[in-house]
């Protein structure tokens, strides 16, 4: 005798109705107040559904949003915004109560409980930066710590964002004429850079307290979270009055600055005296001239807080020097390799300073892990723009947010 078993599209769908029967009862168990309410339906499409009264409900399901499946907790019914979770990971416990804190905000015309108003699982450092910021007036759009999803629409449908946060969490608002965001390492603190809507630059705020080498650590993490609000809500109002580093327009927002005439690096024979493997090839589709590549990279190290930087004429490897790094330039087209590193990192060494790298072409892997032991910063520079991006964990910190990236999580253009 032959045993049939079912095809497995049918087992799929019965373990999908039993996983969301499963989390109903769950969320029966932790929230009795609203039993009646809850329900499940016996054919797919599968959710847990909150009926609201007159209509409206709110529902958990699992969505397909961009090419990814996620779990969403939203309504059909009223223009609330979705709560995003990663579908693997997430505890069944936070599934039920960020459905709950959703549901019962609605039933009691309040808004969505911290944190699952920001799709967070656990109150953290900035989850309550964004609770006091809301407070204060500003607009949070969205917080990014444990795992960083958020949707936004384009091209008439939503996609999905999945935010690499790094060792930084970090939130994005908005407030009168500024965009900001505020980023929290627990080893190097509080960062505040905010984004100036009318001169369309960044500006990154300046502790007073900076560290032996130069370099700046940010805001100290023991400041608390209330205390960071007032502090990015007064600097939002009354800029003028706090210090921060050097403003940095993103490339393509306006056009390139001419160097200042009065600059040494500003001569007729500065392509010349550049060291001998700085590519000067005017000819390089859509790549901007070697002198305005220079004090781009120049201006950009200026603004994420590395003190002393400026252009020389004669900077030996380097046409950019600084009291804090010994910088390498590096513009032959290979990758540095681990040896490269570790002797660029002696001659640092030498001069009791730390490593700064701008390359053309990065480092290889273990080249990059072996500066990061080292904490040294490698960078690769662009033809096109003059931008930076960082090419080890230490130099990615430093950027400043990825302005395509930031306007999405914001939901504006800038310009």
């Amino acid at each position: 005798m032959s045993v049939q078993f079912p095809p497995g599209d049918v087992v799929a769908s019965f373990g999908m109705y039993f996983k969301f029967k499963g989390l109903a009862q769950l969320l029966e168990d932790r929230h009795p107040e609203i039993v009646s309410r809850v329900s499940v339906p016996d054919s797919t499409p599968m959710y847990v559904k909150v009926d609201l009264g007159r209509g409206q409900s709110a529902i958990l399901a699992i969505t397909k949003i961009d090419g990814a499946h996620v779990w969403m907790i939203g309504s059909p019914d009223m223009p609330i915004r979705p709560v995003v979770w990663p579908l693997n990971g997430m505890s069944d416990e936070t599934l039920v109560d960020s459905l709950y804190a959703v549901a019962s905000a609605h039933l009691h015309s309040r808004r969505t409980s911290s944190p699952w108003r920001w799709s967070e699982p656990v109150v953290t450092p900035i989850v309550e930066l964004a609770d006091r910021l809301a407070e204060l007036g500003a607009v949070v759009h969205n917080v990014a710590d444990a795992h960083g999803y958020f949707v936004h629409h384009q091209d008439g449908g939503p996609k999905l964002e999945m935010v690499t946060t790094g060792a930084r969490a970090h939130l994005d608002a908005t407030y009168e004429r500024f965009a900001f965001r505020v980023s929290l390492d627990k080893r190097a603190g509080w960062r505040v850079d905010t984004f100036d809507l009318e001169l369309h630059s960044w500006a990154r705020l300046v502790w007073p307290m900076e560290t032996d080498d130069g370099m700046f650590t940010g805001v100290p993490s023991e400041v608390s979270p209330s205390e960071m609000a007032q502090l990015a809500h007064h600097l939002t109002r009354q800029i003028d009055h706090w210090e921060c580093y050097a403003p940095w327009s993103p490339p393509g927002r306006l056009p390139y600055r001419s160097p200042d005439a009065s600059s040494p690096g500003d001569i007729p024979r500065f392509q010349e005296e550049l060291p001998l493997d700085f590519p000067v090839r005017h000819a390089e589709p859509g790549a901007i001239p070697p002198d305005q590549l220079v004090h781009r990279v120049s201006e950009q190290l200026s603004a994420f807080g590395i003190e002393g930087v400026s252009v020389v004429v004669d900077g030996g490897d380097s046409p950019i020097v600084s009291g804090a790094y010994h910088i390498v330039w590096q513009g032959k087209g290979r990758e540095l390799s681990t040896s490269d590193v570790q002797r660029l990192n002696g001659i640092a060494a030498a001069e009791e300073k730390k490593l700064l790298v701008l390359s053309r072409c990065g480092a290889t892997r273990p080249a990059n892990q072996f500066a990061e032991k080292a904490k040294a910063l490698i960078f690769r520079w662009h033809w096109e723009s003059g931008e930076l991006s960082g090419d080890n964990e230490h130099a990615s910190d430093l950027l400043f947010p990825r302005l395509e990236e930031f306007e999405r999580s914001v939901g504006m253009r800038f310009c």
